[in-house]
């Protein structure tokens, strides 16, 4: 309970966090009609926010090198919630699009600095589950606060969801000053030998098995409103229950990845898990057109979405044990390229025509590629891993 309490500010953060990332899935067709925008345009975003991640992680975090994570990640949330208030703003998709971008800057370094912190404040051998009580917001986001703000923003537009988001990144910036307990910052190398550490084979091949093998998943759930509605035949007004249903799976997938990486070594966990992600993805495109396995497959899918994020974290740490700050915010810049590729990927069949299970399809290509890389790791690196 003591750790639940600590870590339940950046839980917060990443409810925030969470529901900017994923509401344009949720809210596809209503974004879309409002700006006259195709579903694969609409997908720009999704790509522009992971792009931003990418490109913000590691550069903000070499920026935040000096100081205490705590006023860090104090900084991050203000400039979340300025960057989400503009997007609000904007009227047109060319001023979109960078605003857009801007606004994933804070999100992988938020994370990479709140990794660290949940990993200094878990109990030996516990922080496998520490980091996932962190993570726990953004499942939270996907169970709760999206299906709200779906249905919010059919009823009152999406503008005024998007700065309902900004307002929970003040919220979280309050939080963090009064609750998170200060840690000091564990970085003994300069930026530079940080970086040249870390830029190893294995955290290298990490990085690869992430972006491409999470990119499967973010395939299926860039264009989920799609599939469910024009595929599974859904209605529209179903769309809130269905982001429900994949958030009450990611709940449980983001704390069972973190237990099964605490009983498991993280390598075997790691099969386990991008196993049953390319079985159930394969599934999706096969099955999806019946509503009743639609539904049942909408719940697994979000298990095995949220499921991977603990094992490969782990694997990042054991890999970079003396950069683990910067491993933990290139970790988040892989997971938000594996939504990039997610996103440009599974949107090509829908270009090309094809029915929108076609992205699912795209997904479990990616990964079965992630999947190989995997293995490739464990013969090349298995002394390293297996720690």
């Amino acid at each position: 309970m003591k750790l639940i309490k600590q870590l339940f500010p950046l839980a917060i953060g990443g409810i925030a966090l969470g529901s900017t990332e994923f509401i344009p899935m949720g809210l596809m067709r209503t974004m879309g009609q409002s700006l006259q925008l195709s579903d694969s345009q609409v997908g720009h975003f999704i790509a522009a926010y992971a792009i931003g991640v990418v490109v913000g992680a590691p550069t903000l975090i070499g920026l935040s090198a000096r100081f205490q994570p705590q006023k860090v990640l104090i900084t991050l949330m203000l400039l979340f919630a300025l960057f989400n208030g503009l997007f609000a703003l904007m009227p047109s998709y060319e001023l979109l699009l960078p605003t857009r971008f801007f606004s994933g800057l804070p999100h992988g370094a938020f994370f990479g600095v709140g990794t660290i912190v949940s990993k200094q404040l878990a109990p030996k051998n516990k922080e496998a589950m520490a980091i996932s009580i962190m993570f726990g917001g953004l499942t939270i986001a996907n169970l709760l606060i999206i299906p709200y703000f779906t249905h919010l923003g059919d009823q009152i537009g999406w503008r005024p969801v998007m700065g309902l988001i900004a307002t929970l990144g003040l919220i979280t910036a309050f939080f963090i000053f009064l609750f998170l307990p200060k840690v000091e910052q564990e970085r003994s190398l300069t930026l530079k030998e940080e970086i040249n550490v870390f830029l190893s084979p294995p955290t290298l091949l990490t990085l690869l098995i992430t972006a491409l093998g999470c990119g499967g998943l973010f395939s299926w759930l860039s264009y989920i409103e799609p599939l469910m509605i024009d595929h599974a035949h859904l209605s529209k007004s179903q769309m809130p229950t269905v982001m429900v249903v994949a958030g009450i799976g990611m709940v449980i997938g983001n704390f069972f990845g973190g237990f099964l990486t605490d009983k498991l070594k993280p390598i075997y966990a790691s099969f386990i898990l991008f196993i049953s992600m390319i079985s159930v993805l394969l599934l999706v495109f096969f099955l999806s057109d019946s509503q009743p396995m639609a539904w049942g497959l909408t719940f697994i899918c979000g298990i095995m979405a949220m499921s991977l994020g603990a094992p490969l974290n782990i694997i990042m740490f054991r890999a970079a044990p003396h950069a683990q700050m910067m491993g933990a915010a290139f970790m988040q810049a892989a997971f938000n390229l594996a939504n990039t590729l997610g996103a440009y990927l599974g949107g090509k069949p829908l270009v090309w025509g094809y029915t929108t299970n076609y992205p699912a399809l795209v997904g479990a290509m990616m990964a079965s590629v992630g999947f190989v890389c995997c293995l490739y790791m464990y013969r090349k690196y298995t002394s390293l891993f297996e720690k």
